[in-house]
């Protein structure tokens, strides 16, 4: 016999203690990531455009994705030039930006095409 049945979101969020203003955080954020994202992927230049992307922002720290460690070592070359732009046009307050390696958007970029 079947136990769990079809339920509306509003029924789950008040059974698990969710509230909409907690997902429309997480909306919104996830809104300014992808704003972020388009700015940025821009102001790279054209060999890192379709191997890089923004992962997070949070806590003043803007965490970027390559797709292998040779986009890595070229995006920590634009580092500087990609700081000092955003620091002066888009996040003053930016204090770093942290690169991480995810072999998987290499994938994604792959059967893109």
């Amino acid at each position: 016999m079947r136990d769990n049945y079809p339920e509306s979101l509003d029924i789950l969020f008040k059974k698990y203690h969710y509230n909409a203003n907690g997902l429309n955080k997480i909306q919104k954020h996830a809104q300014k990531i992808i704003k972020l994202n388009n700015i940025i992927v821009n102001l790279l230049p054209i060999s890192l455009k379709n191997w890089c992307r923004v992962a997070n922002y949070r806590q003043h720290i803007l965490i970027l994705e390559v797709s292998d460690a040779n986009k890595k070592i070229q995006l920590h070359y634009e580092l500087p030039i990609l700081l000092l732009k955003l620091r002066n046009d888009i996040l003053p307050y930016l204090s770093k930006i942290k690169v991480i390696i995810n072999p998987s958007l290499s994938s994604k970029i792959l059967h893109s095409y």
